[in-house]
């Protein structure tokens, strides 16, 4: 793998965030729900580079609140996972946001590698979970939660 670079997502990126998207999610956002995340004062949305973009995070949350940041994609491409990048772009986030953040996420219950993932970097499984969260197909999710301090 060639030098990891994370940079701010913008606009232009969409169309290739799309297609990641569509490669690993079931029910994946558009390239017009990227560019309106990308645009919303209150997402923050990192991407991953090395030879080409290869992961991606989008989170909401006000930089101005103390209120927990919602995490509303972490992905890496298949061919560059267990690569190190997911945790890059983790931390990355969490750096924009600051150490006294807390942060939140949905993951679905099959989802075993993003679990094991999560709780690598300290994020702690909240109780009971969250009735057909997802579409395509409908399956419910688990809410996991970290302090940024307590992420590795």
């Amino acid at each position: 793998m060639n030098i990891l670079r994370i940079v701010t997502a913008d606009t232009d990126m969409a169309e290739k965030l799309a297609i990641i998207e569509k490669e690993i999610f079931s029910d994946p956002w558009s390239a017009a729900s990227f560019r309106s995340e990308i645009v919303s004062p209150f997402t923050t949305s990192l991407c991953a580079y090395t030879d080409e973009l290869c992961g991606y995070v989008f989170a909401d949350g006000d930089p101005q609140s103390s209120d927990p940041v919602y995490i509303q994609k972490i992905a890496v491409k298949k061919e560059y996972r267990r690569q190190g990048i997911a945790a890059k772009l983790l931390c990355e986030l969490i750096k924009k946001y600051g150490e006294n953040r807390g942060f939140v996420l949905d993951v679905r219950v099959s989802n075993q590698a993003a679990i094991m993932f999560y709780e690598k970097m300290g994020f702690i499984r909240l109780n009971g979970e969250r009735k057909n969260f997802y579409d395509d197909p409908r399956e419910n999710a688990y809410t996991y939660k970290s302090e940024s301090k307590e992420v590795i």
